[in-house]
């Protein structure tokens, strides 16, 4: 059994793009180099939505990443930064990547909103819209020892229908 943590967050202004798009950066950095992460996928979908998916060999080395590093700093920022924010988490058998049509679903069924200062009608109404482009999500892959520099960041991006 795997550990499968999604997120979707929705970006109040575009003023915010930068300053988010360098803390996931951060962020990805320190995933990948965390023990038990398996690997995920990054999407920024139309309209300022961001998706994250990720895969761990268990919870707890997600919660690990979640409370320490450059993911709590960035988390400090989310009240200032989003208008709406869910999360879903759930174990699956499989440690193949989940496509964002199920994490779509399974945020419908099971999801959690976040307490935000300003959230937006969507949020208030508990409403996920499906992703509307799945082509431009970035893989995700843990850093393996050995691997040269060129090698060590190892993201995946179609750059002809990237959103960013």
């Amino acid at each position: 059994m795997v550990f499968i943590s999604a997120t979707r967050l929705h970006l109040r202004t575009r003023l915010y793009i930068p300053l988010f798009l360098w803390h996931t950066f951060l962020i990805q950095r320190q995933m990948r180099k965390k023990p038990g992460f398996l690997g995920g996928k990054l999407l920024a979908d139309a309209n300022r939505v961001y998706w994250t998916l990720t895969v761990w060999e268990e919870a707890a080395a997600m919660k690990h990443l979640r409370d320490a590093g450059a993911h709590k700093r960035a988390m400090s920022y989310l009240q200032k930064w989003v208008d709406e924010s869910s999360v879903v988490h759930w174990y699956q058998d499989s440690p193949e990547i989940p496509s964002f049509a199920e994490v779509h679903q399974k945020m419908l069924e099971d999801g959690h909103f976040s307490r935000l200062k300003n959230p937006s009608d969507k949020h208030n109404r508990r409403d996920i819209p499906a992703p509307v482009s799945t082509r431009s999500a970035l893989a995700l892959q843990p850093y393996q020892e050995g691997q040269s520099r060129s090698r060590k960041c190892n993201i995946k991006i179609d750059r002809d229908r990237a959103l960013f």
